[in-house]
């Protein structure tokens, strides 16, 4: 799949003759079936969720991961195979959300639908995302995403573009200088028509 100079009716070839999760899936399940409980089954599961996306196998390996292991921190990654947004993935989201016991999976997931949420224009779903953000910093601000970086600092951000800086908000204050050094303030040109030019000479 790497070689340059393939064709793309080459690599859909190649694509065709892959083997599919579907074709495998039975033995996977055997192996499970031996050691259900293990962390090799839970592995399997998300494997199977990750590979499929929906269907048949993709609703046993996650009824079976909830059964299984919904006191595991790892229902995480099950969460990250939903499709925030949609029905069915809301709902998905929704559950582990209830389910897990961990501050640090309920707030990614959180953040994952606020997420989704935020590309939305209509009013209901920005309600819904400042709400979903505004309790991740009540309650999740401390989640560690790694390299130093906290869920909260996310969140500030998110909160702050959703406010402020969407079509049809109004703008935040600015304030600087003229070419005269005369200092102004972007409020002080409201009701004209203002345009601003950002740049730079690094």
């Amino acid at each position: 799949m790497q070689e340059p100079g393939l064709t793309a009716d080459e690599r859909k070839a190649l694509m065709d003759k892959a083997p599919k999760i579907e074709d495998f899936a039975g033995r996977i399940n055997e192996l499970i079936a031996a050691e259900p409980k293990s962390d090799v089954a839970l592995d399997a599961h998300l494997f199977l969720a990750r590979g499929t996306g929906s269907g048949e196998i993709y609703d046993a390996a996650v009824a079976a991961v909830f059964e299984n292991f919904s006191d595991s921190e790892r229902l995480a990654e099950l969460g990250a195979t939903a499709r925030p947004g949609t029905k069915t993935g809301d709902e998905l989201l929704d559950r582990i959300i209830n389910v897990t016991p961990h501050d640090s999976v309920k707030g990614k997931l959180m953040f994952t639908m606020a997420n989704a949420l935020s590309r939305s224009e209509d009013e209901e779903s920005e309600k819904r995302c400042i709400e979903l953000l505004e309790t991740i910093q009540a309650h999740y601000a401390d989640v560690d995403l790694g390299r130093g970086q906290k869920l909260g600092d996310r969140v500030v951000r998110m909160l702050f573009a959703i406010q402020h800086l969407k079509v049809g908000k109004t703008a935040p204050d600015i304030i600087g200088k003229d070419i005269d050094e005369v200092e102004f303030k972007l409020s002080d040109y409201r009701g004209k028509v203002v345009v601003l030019d950002f740049w730079g000479d690094w």
